[in-house]
């Protein structure tokens, strides 16, 4: 069925975007929406942009927002997909991209972050929000929310793999962002190793830090 103000365009004419905070497309979620593809349709519109400088033979629209249903149509072998196309500018799409991506729960707390830090203004820039506060009210979220997700973006490897696969909570892996980077692999490590083999539980783990590094911490600023 027609989408009004949606046209269609052919998959391969289409191509992903690099500013997309979502690089994770599980295949089973996206074998569930193509056989959803296959049996109802499509029902909500992609939205693309035109590449400015396209050649022929090459992807003319860059999605906007709707990555995984062009990626399920594809998997579903359907030729063509329906999209709302608008010009947008640069900061314009990566806007839509995190606000968009905020409305589904399964978007990775270390994806999110960054998608934050890509909004704020550079320090050379003309486009962006000009402090975590003035993103935060035009996110809807509260001020301490976005500073928390953006200091995750200071986890070194070890704290961010961990978030990832869930071996570290949110709330340890932010306790482990504020220490120095050269004491996180450390802390990391001795955290999830914990008592006896066990990860040590939130209240364990803030002890732990305050003592071993946060008081080392403390003492040297007086030397």
């Amino acid at each position: 069925p027609a989408i009004e103000g949606a046209v269609h365009i052919p998959t391969e004419l289409l191509r992903s975007s690099a500013t997309n905070p979502r690089k994770s497309f599980p295949a089973a979620d996206i074998e569930d929406l193509a056989q959803s593809l296959k049996t109802h349709g499509q029902l909500q519109p992609i939205l693309a942009r035109p590449i400015a400088g396209a050649k022929a033979g090459e992807p003319l629209f860059e999605i906007v927002a709707g990555e995984r249903r062009w990626r399920a149509a594809r998997q579903a072998g359907l030729v063509s997909v329906m999209a709302i196309v608008r010009e947008l500018t640069d900061f314009d799409v990566l806007e839509i991209q995190i606000i968009e991506n905020l409305k589904r729960s399964d978007l990775s707390v270390l994806e999110e972050a960054e998608g934050y830090r890509q909004l704020l203004r550079k320090p050379d820039g003309l486009h962006g929000y000009a402090s975590a506060d003035e993103l935060a009210a035009r996110i809807g979220k509260s001020r301490s929310y976005v500073f928390q997700r953006l200091k995750l973006l200071d986890l070194a490897a070890p704290g961010r793999d961990a978030l990832a696969d869930g071996r570290l909570s949110f709330s340890i892996a932010l306790l482990i962002a504020r220490l120095p980077a050269a004491d996180q692999g450390k802390a990391t490590e001795r955290i999830l190793t914990g008592w006896g083999g066990e990860p040590m539980s939130f209240r364990d783990a803030s002890q732990y830090i305050q003592r071993d590094f946060m008081l080392s911490l403390d003492k040297a600023a007086f030397r």
